[in-house]
């Protein structure tokens, strides 16, 4: 019977024990499911941690949960700050107002346990960040300015991360994925939100592929782009590059892809089956002159109506001496292809001088 008010702190951890809790607002709880049993009220209600399953647990003001391997937690509300980390396996999980939630990963007292294990369901994210480090994740919403959903790159010694099914990202929320995580079984749908590619630069010269089931986009962004490190080790021509493959592609949106034309190789986008809707492609070279009569082909396609421009200034970009456009090869692809055989207005300019 122990009352935890605003600002007291009640920790229960492994093999602990605490019944008849009453955790007030601004009161802080920091629990394990490996606790023998807790339970008492919040602002939810009635909520319980009892052989090794946690229901109907909300958590606000700075308060934790660690779900451990081989322990459920079912129907968890993160509100306010509060944190959850799971090795375990959660559904119905819903992480709001700037809460933090982790997959796959366990940081106690600086002690970091992965596990390959965890496993997420049915998880809603509103304004507030999840990021999955190893285990399985099936059906996340995430949604809001402030709503975050991160992929680690795969951690050593562990499978990589994977999504599954439905991912539904919505209202300004940002996904993230780092490397050759596994997202050969999901759904992706991007509503006005930003998919951010990352690719692996530990590998030189090892391109980053990236496959999906679908991918639907509704005024979106997918960009893809370097680990945002020091290079201390990967020179500046050795970009690792990002090929996304997906059965099918449908909707409205932006890919903002990088190339390096002069040495033939670039970010790509693979449809594999039937790709329907209008798309604009923003291309950053590498700035290195390529030879004349170079192109090179950014998307593939396996059928279907959909149109590739390219979204840069005009409809072209600089490479060198040279202006690019893409142009559509009539055969369901589309290549980065010499605009004009005359140097660019940039190059005349400085010849006049």
């Amino acid at each position: 019977n122990t009352t935890v008010d605003s600002g007291g702190l009640l920790e229960v951890m492994d093999g602990g024990t605490a019944t008849g809790v009453d955790k007030k607002a601004g009161g802080k709880l920091i629990v394990s499911t490996n606790a023998l049993e807790v339970s008492g009220t919040n602002s939810k209600g009635q909520f319980s941690i009892k052989d090794g399953v946690s229901k109907n647990y909300e958590l606000d003001d700075g308060s934790g949960l660690i779900v451990m391997e081989d322990t459920q937690a079912i129907d968890t509300i993160l509100d306010e700050h509060a944190t959850m980390q799971s090795l375990g396996k959660d559904t119905g999980t819903k992480v709001q107002a700037n809460a933090v939630y982790d997959l796959g990963r366990s940081d106690q007292n600086g002690s970091i346990t992965y596990s390959s294990k965890a496993i997420s369901e049915n998880m809603v994210i509103n304004n507030g960040r999840a990021n999955v480090w190893a285990g399985t994740m099936v059906n996340v919403s995430v949604r809001g300015n402030d709503g975050i959903l991160e992929v680690m790159k795969p951690q050593i010694n562990y499978a990589p991360a994977m999504l599954v099914g439905k991912v539904v990202v919505s209202e300004g929320a940002s996904f993230r994925t780092h490397g050759a995580v596994d997202t050969s079984k999901a759904d992706v749908s991007l509503e006005n939100s930003v998919w951010t590619i990352i690719a692996d630069i530990t590998t030189t010269n090892q391109n980053t592929l990236l496959n999906l089931a679908n991918l639907a986009m509704s005024d979106a962004n997918v960009i893809m782009m370097d680990e945002p490190v020091t290079r201390s080790s990967v020179t500046a021509s050795a970009e690792n590059f990002i090929t996304l493959t997906t059965n099918t592609l449908s909707g409205n949106g932006n890919f903002y892809m990088r190339t390096d034309m002069a040495n033939h190789q670039s970010d790509q986008l693979n449809v594999t089956g039937q790709a329907t809707g209008d798309f604009k492609i923003f291309v950053t070279d590498t700035g290195a002159s390529p030879a004349a009569g170079d192109s090179l082909t950014l998307v593939t396609t396996g059928g279907g109506d959909a149109a590739f421009t390219l979204g840069n200034a005009g409809g072209v970009v600089d490479i060198g001496t040279y202006e690019y456009t893409l142009l559509d090869n009539g055969n369901h692809s589309w290549s980065l292809a010499e605009n004009r055989a005359q140097i660019t207005p940039s190059t005349t300019d400085v010849l006049n001088m």
